[in-house]
């Protein structure tokens, strides 16, 4: 099912944008230029997460578009820090992990890794 940011406004405006794309304009993140040939998407300047749902927009390469929204999304999942290093909340190291505070640490000789 498609996002609600990505409704029937949103299409259409794709639709024209590449109505009015000229060959050769260059990606906003790559700096290559993009083809008609090749997948564009309607990029959110304001990032979604950010708010940009409904905001200015420009066309992409596909992938330069989904890879800078991956990374944005992994920045800002919620996370906590426990002991100096980042955990994603809803996951439990396993108990006899070296590096929680009262695991068993490993015998001389052994390299044990968390199980996450």
């Amino acid at each position: 099912m498609a996002k609600p940011q990505y409704n029937y406004e949103h299409q259409k405006a794709r639709r024209d944008a590449l109505a009015l794309f000229v060959d050769g304009t260059r990606c906003p993140f790559c700096r290559k230029p993009m083809r008609v040939w090749q997948s564009l998407d309607l990029d959110h300047r304001t990032p979604v997460v950010h708010g940009g749902s409904a905001g200015p927009t420009r066309l992409a390469h596909s992938y330069c578009n989904r890879k800078a929204g991956g990374l944005i999304g992994n920045r800002s999942a919620k996370r906590r820090v426990r002991n100096g290093r980042a955990v994603r909340i809803g996951r439990t190291p396993d108990k006899n992990s070296s590096h929680i505070k009262g695991g068993n640490p490993p015998t001389k000789g052994t390299r044990t890794l968390p199980q996450w």
